[in-house]
């Protein structure tokens, strides 16, 4: 929308080089621009690798889970331990856990498992067996972290878009009222100008109709 103001004041940057207060007007433009591009990169952000991801990972923890705390289970049933109980555990009630409800209950499972580590037969589930589940569950809650961080930026992103829009609408302003002295000086130069200010309208009326300010 705004390259058409942008490349007009490039063209003519040796017009306005000596008019002190318009050359500041158009510099304080030229950087909310800068800005604005900048925020829509990051607000365009696509979140689908990180959620693909984050499911891969929570199918696999949950897939590690059933297996070894049910082993562990099966092992102090025998030996008549409350720890059978709360060792058992069902895939289906697994894969209904919200993401904050499998962290904290895949941590106890964990916990579990390890502090009893040393009262477990190797043949129903190891130290390493342990390690493989800690990695698991740390892939999990990485990735749940990335894709938590990387939407968060995307909503500040369209907040700062919408304040930044609302200050080149201020500068723009300052920028019309600072140009009409050139109906008097450079009719021809002042046309062109609201050629290109045109188009900058245009596209904001199609921002409006799309409700995207990142158009």
């Amino acid at each position: 929308m705004a390259e058409a103001v942008q490349q007009f004041f490039i063209d003519e940057s040796s017009v306005f080089s000596t008019n002190i207060p318009l050359q500041e007007c158009i510099t304080s433009f030229q950087t909310l621009v800068q800005q604005l591009q900048d925020y829509a990169v990051i607000q365009a952000t696509d979140t689908t690798a990180h959620t693909e991801i984050k499911d891969i990972n929570r199918d696999s923890l949950i897939k590690h889970l059933v297996v070894y705390a049910n082993s562990a289970s099966v092992y102090f049933s025998g030996k008549n331990s409350s720890l059978a109980k709360q060792l058992k555990i069902s895939k289906s009630k697994l894969v209904r856990q919200t993401g904050v409800e499998l962290k904290a209950l895949s941590t106890n499972i964990y916990d579990i498992l390890n502090e009893n580590i040393n009262l477990l037969d190797p043949q129903y589930i190891t130290s390493q067996d342990l390690d493989t589940l800690l990695e698991k569950i740390n892939l999990f809650n990485a990735k749940a972290y990335d894709i938590s961080t990387a939407k968060g930026d995307t909503q500040n992103a369209t907040k700062l878009i919408k304040g930044n829009l609302k200050n080149i609408g201020v500068e723009l302003e300052k920028i019309d009222q600072l140009m009409l002295k050139f109906t008097i000086t450079n009719e021809d130069l002042y046309s062109r100008y609201r050629i290109a200010r045109k188009t900058l309208d245009l596209g904001k009326n199609k921002v409006s109709k799309n409700t995207s300010p990142s158009n």
